[in-house]
């Protein structure tokens, strides 16, 4: 999850911000137990790489602005 949020903030703009935060929250997807855990999970995994898909192709306009975060050490 951590190289997740490394690749998203390494390329994080607001042009993909919305992406970028569904990409993040994929994993509260993924709930339950036992074969109900794993279809989540497998339909956590077709999603998670339909946002990467998007991410990744997403024009970034002419305009666009860059995203400053500021991590809490």
């Amino acid at each position: 999850y951590m190289k997740t949020v490394d690749d998203i903030i390494a390329k994080l703009s607001s042009d993909n911000y919305d992406t970028a935060v569904d990409l993040a929250s994929v994993p509260e997807h993924i709930r339950g137990f036992g074969h109900v855990k794993h279809q989540h999970f497998i339909e956590a995994k077709k999603r998670e790489a339909e946002l990467w898909e998007k991410f990744r192709n997403l024009k970034v306009g002419a305009a666009a602005k860059e995203i400053r975060i500021k991590v809490a050490a």
